[in-house]
């Protein structure tokens, strides 16, 4: 009989542990955060920088609004990506969010981190070959990341829970992926050192803090650096670009450049990937293909006949 009282106090330990824990999760406050970007089909070395998660330790900024009382924002760190999902974890220095102690919250969140619900405006750099943290100075320290402009879908009356509360990321730009394959006279290494510059627009204007439609700014046009290589990609802002503007430039190692001229009149849709695969050999690049997708999802692949262009 004693040790079935000795089990049964036992069981009743645990169950009080783990009430207690769960209880803890809320007691204390603390608003837990995740974030996601939904699923992707870009997996090619070079192109698929952030489109599945946040790599660990960017920084997102992070606004949260009691329904009585005055926005704050916090930047918070994106731990080791697990899947397409990163917990959420204020960055030094700083104390988390915590639930009013009444009502619910509004939350929004940006990246890269230096960007709120206050911005005006936004460039891409125009050297995106980098691929370092978004927290640079400089257009080669920016680089490709600098430039991801994204946005969490926001959430308008959150009530307090003690699981996390997850922010959905959208890519609110464009993304353009250039992919070469050798052609006749090409070897791997001549495609190595192709370089890929485009053709576009850098500053988009947003108005209210409506990131989801961003307009192109009336600036000229800029040359954008996507890098070298078979895989290369570049954001740039949402716009449409005249018919026979030469868009993309490809340029061989000896210094021989060729460019590609839209065809007709384009709009490069927010949130939409465009992939321009060509060959390259020795008597020109062809054209093969453009394949217009979402950045979180699969789309339908849409051909265009490029012909031969001479370098």
């Amino acid at each position: 009989m004693k040790k079935y009282f000795i089990l049964a106090a036992a069981a009743l330990t645990l169950a009080a542990c783990s009430n207690e824990e769960s209880e803890n999760r809320v007691d204390n406050n603390v608003i837990r955060l995740t974030a996601n970007m939904g699923e992707t089909t870009l997996t090619r070395a070079g192109t698929s920088i952030q489109s599945t998660a946040f790599e660990e330790n960017e920084l997102v900024k992070i606004e949260v609004t009691p329904s009585s009382g005055s926005m704050v924002s916090k930047v918070y760190k994106a731990g080791a990506p697990s899947g397409n999902v990163n917990e959420l974890s204020v960055n030094t220095g700083g104390d988390a969010f915590t639930w009013p102690a009444s009502g619910t919250v509004a939350i929004k969140a940006f990246y890269p981190s230096a960007v709120g619900s206050s911005t005006a405006s936004f460039s891409v750099s125009t050297d995106q070959s980098n691929t370092g943290s978004a927290t640079g100075t400089t257009d080669v320290e920016k680089g490709y990341k600098g430039s991801d402009l994204m946005y969490a879908t926001p959430i308008t009356s959150q009530t307090k829970q003690s699981d996390a509360v997850a922010l959905t990321f959208n890519h609110a730009l464009t993304k353009i992926v250039v992919t070469l394959t050798k052609g006749t006279g090409m070897t791997d290494d001549d495609i190595a050192a192709c370089e890929v510059t485009l053709n576009a627009k850098k500053t988009a204007a947003i108005s209210g803090g409506d990131f989801a439609s961003l307009t192109a700014s009336d600036d000229a046009a800029v040359t954008i650096t996507a890098g070298t290589g078979a895989n290369t990609a570049a954001i740039i802002v949402p716009q449409t670009i005249a018919a026979s503007t030469n868009f993309i430039t490809i340029t061989t190692s000896g210094s021989h450049s060729v460019s590609y001229p839209l065809p007709a009149e384009k709009t490069f849709a927010a949130g939409s990937v465009y992939t321009y695969s060509f060959t390259v050999g020795i008597s020109g690049i062809t054209l093969q293909s453009t394949t217009i997708t979402g950045w979180n999802s699969t789309g339908d692949g849409k051909t265009i006949d490029g012909g031969t262009l001479t370098i």
